[in-house]
């Protein structure tokens, strides 16, 4: 709600005091809703890399990726993990 909201510092801080403050995928989707296009997409490259990528399926239909959907680099990225 804070990353939608455009409070960065506040959604970041929120997240490190949660269990899923490493979680990859949860940075990229706080990064993606503040507009950090890029930084999402590296992200949730890494997370592709390190493990099976099984937590990527059904990423391009996730809500918090919505600000992703026309970007190219998303659209090729989650082409591939479908």
């Amino acid at each position: 709600m804070l990353a939608s909201q455009g409070r960065r510092d506040a959604a970041f801080r929120t997240l490190g005091q949660t269990v899923w403050a490493n979680d990859l995928v949860i940075r990229a989707a706080v990064e993606a809703q503040l507009g950090g296009q890029e930084r999402a997409m590296e992200l949730l490259r890494e997370v592709g890399s390190r493990r099976s990528g099984q937590e990527l399926h059904g990423l391009a239909g996730r809500h918090e990726f919505r600000s992703l959907r026309d970007y190219p680099p998303f659209q090729q990225f989650t082409s591939m993990t479908r």
